[in-house]
């Protein structure tokens, strides 16, 4: 197969996914003010443990990452020590107080239960956000997510990462062209166990939280809770 050699502008990527499938932003307020096609996006992650060391791999050359923040500095160290050049905060709110003006989106990768304050205040930041599955935990959250995103008239993109992918749109292109006929019976599988069931049921909390890791910070606006080693860390779906 011959080598596609292409090179993604800054249209390309406000126009079409990435190859992985994985994001999508579409900051129509940086077209606005007339930014040219060719310049690089200033991207701002937040979180970069598992999911979002894999987001961050889909992104093109062409993205520029301007910032870091996670709340445990220990596990996001192994992603933010190839990058020594982009700043890390583990305060999110810091990060938009001292950047604000340099970020053009911003990528969410983190526990469900902090993905809506999280969401909101880039949006209320009027910054395009692409936002890991589940939009939020609640109705309520996820009508102020709309809300919220109607008025600051930027783009978003929740990561269903199998709906942003080529696979579906190719497999919707066969069913429009009516190669598959009539679609009787669909049959989906999953060929490996869910995380839930690796890591079981966590414990109680108790105990102190690591010097590295910002416990109030990971827990966010709802009620505090104690450290638990079974909470942080890929369990807390579990619990």
């Amino acid at each position: 197969m011959k080598e596609n050699k292409k090179v993604f502008t800054r249209r390309d990527f406000i126009r079409g996914s990435l190859a992985m499938g994985t994001i999508l932003i579409l900051p129509k307020n940086i077209l606005a003010q007339g930014a040219s096609p060719n310049a690089k996006l200033n991207i701002a992650m937040i979180g970069l443990g598992y999911r979002g060391g894999q987001t961050l791999h889909a992104l093109p050359p062409e993205a520029q990452l301007v910032a870091f923040c996670d709340v445990d500095r220990s596990l996001a160290g192994k992603v933010a020590a190839k990058y020594p050049d982009v700043p890390f905060f583990q305060d999110y709110r810091r990060m938009y107080d001292e950047l604000r003006d340099k970020i053009d989106g911003v990528l969410i990768s983190t526990p469900d239960h902090s993905h809506h304050h999280l969401a909101l205040r880039a949006l209320r930041e009027k910054k395009p956000v692409f936002l890991e599955k589940p939009l939020a935990q609640t109705i309520t959250e996820a009508r102020q997510l709309s809300a919220a995103a109607a008025t600051a008239g930027v783009a978003t993109q929740m990561g269903n990462q199998g709906h942003a992918g080529q696979g579906i749109r190719l497999l919707q292109e066969w069913h429009e062209a009516g190669l598959l006929g009539k679609v009787r019976r669909v049959v989906l599988f999953k060929p490996r166990s869910h995380p839930v069931s690796r890591f079981g049921t966590a414990t109680v909390p108790t105990g102190a939280p690591p010097p590295t890791m910002d416990w109030e910070a990971w827990i966010g606006p709802r009620p505090m809770t104690g450290y638990s080693a079974d909470l942080a860390r890929m369990k807390w779906r579990s619990w």
